[in-house]
């Protein structure tokens, strides 16, 4: 994922107007924006740039350091959005569009890609693309165009220009209907010279980070804390968030249309409760959820626990290393296979995996995990992705995925590493 950050630095203490629901009360000192802005760097190793706008009484900073994940070039960020206004405005962003539902043109993603269906989860570069125009001359592969980036701040240049005025409101109402038709993660802010305001918004799930603290003479808005992180506050996902740089600054909320799901009476059982030990219930839930999924595999391997039965897609990360301990508590003496893919060997989740499967190998023994690494090109994702798209989409489909991955990737496996994992410990391709 990518980082970003935008923070004002007032030249006099200043007082934010209709701001309690962003902001916290505690203040920070001004060192803790930069502290946050220098911990994007770990978010986004790939391109990292910085633009500083000057204002009436102060500054204007906004910062971005981007992990670039598709596209046939890195889309450095802040990144321009070139409106027929006197200025360009400038667009932060961290997340990926998956599908957009119909808008304001009527269309929906697959009609504007001329009927052809791939699925809910296809990317937004076959509609930048332009229909047939995405394929290779030579019908080889995919011709990327851009990245989901650029083709949001060409949507909100449209935008721009069809609504007239320097008012923020009509800007805020049609940025409203397109990011809630934006099916994906993300977390973004917008620049709007014209208006004076910075937009802000999340996915209504929360799944990119935006945190938010004030200073006595400025506030920030980032992926992550800097400092005391007590003293920040969780940009909440039930709307837009326009940050107004009037002579008297002030934050205005613009809920979603619909509520948020999770916000909503259906979402939650009749008889649920807080209960009393919420982290301990969590992990008994999860651990459950897991055992339930995987328990089968002790009837199915005929007492052959050596053969892995069970394979988990591993990046090394968080949630596949979690994943993979609840797998070995619930099935014991069972082996268990992790699946890496990366494009080479000195990828951050072919890093993560070796260092993560160590950890893993030092808690349940070396014969409790066989890595599987995985090495393709990203040609070979090209030609590939039309059956990938349809196998990840739908659930019928996942054995199809993991017979693709087995057949088509080659392999390099490692049953144990008894020393510090390194790209020294990975056979040569």
């Amino acid at each position: 994922m990518c980082g970003l950050a935008f923070w004002l630095q007032f030249h006099t203490p200043t007082q934010w107007r209709d701001c309690a629901e962003v902001f916290p009360e505690a203040l920070v000192e001004a060192e803790a924006f930069a502290a946050a802005a220098a911990a994007l760097p770990r978010r986004g190793p790939d391109s990292e740039g910085e633009s500083l706008v000057e204002l009436s009484g102060g500054e204007l900073h906004l910062r971005a350091c981007v992990l670039h994940l598709r596209g046939d070039c890195v889309v450095s960020q802040p990144c321009p959005v070139e409106s027929k206004q006197e200025e360009a405005g400038l667009l932060l962003f961290n997340g990926e569009a998956y599908e957009v539902l119909p808008g304001a043109s009527g269309q929906s993603h697959c009609q504007e890609l001329e009927g052809e269906e791939f699925g809910a989860a296809i990317n937004l570069y076959r509609l930048r693309a332009g229909g047939r125009a995405w394929r290779q001359a030579a019908g080889q592969g995919l011709q990327l165009a851009g990245s989901d980036t650029l083709w949001l701040a060409a949507r909100m240049a449209a935008l721009e220009d069809a609504t007239p005025g320097r008012d923020w409101e009509p800007l805020a109402a049609a940025l409203r209907g397109l990011l809630q038709g934006l099916h994906g993660p993300f977390a973004l802010a917008l620049w709007c010279p014209r208006r004076r305001a910075v937009f802000v918004a999340r996915d209504r799930l929360g799944r990119r980070s935006l945190v938010a603290a004030r200073s006595a003479c400025g506030g920030c808005i980032a992926s992550a804390p800097g400092g005391a992180a007590d003293k920040w506050k969780e940009l909440p996902v039930t709307g837009i968030f326009v940050f107004h740089l009037s002579e008297e600054p002030s934050v205005h909320h613009v809920p979603w249309e619909e509520p948020v799901a999770f916000e909503q009476s259906w979402w939650w059982g009749s008889a649920a409760a807080a209960p009393a030990a919420p982290l301990a219930t969590f992990g008994e839930l999860l651990a459950s959820a897991v055992a339930l999924r995987v328990l089968h595999v002790a009837q199915l391997s005929g007492g052959a626990k050596d053969v892995p039965h069970v394979g988990l897609l591993f990046s090394g990360g968080l949630d596949s290393t979690v994943l993979a301990a609840l797998t070995a508590e619930a099935l014991p003496g069972h082996t268990i296979e992790l699946l890496n893919v990366a494009f080479d060997s000195s990828a951050p989740d072919r890093l993560t995996a070796l260092c993560s499967y160590e950890d893993l190998v030092g808690q349940y023994g070396p014969q409790r995990f066989r890595l599987v690494l995985c090495d393709i090109t990203q040609q070979e994702v090209y030609e590939e992705e039309l059956a990938i798209c349809r196998l990840v989409v739908y659930e019928r489909y996942e054995g199809q995925a993991a017979e693709h991955i087995h057949a088509e990737s080659r392999f390099q496996p490692l049953h144990a590493i008894p020393d510090a994992a390194s790209s020294a410990d990975v056979p040569a391709h």
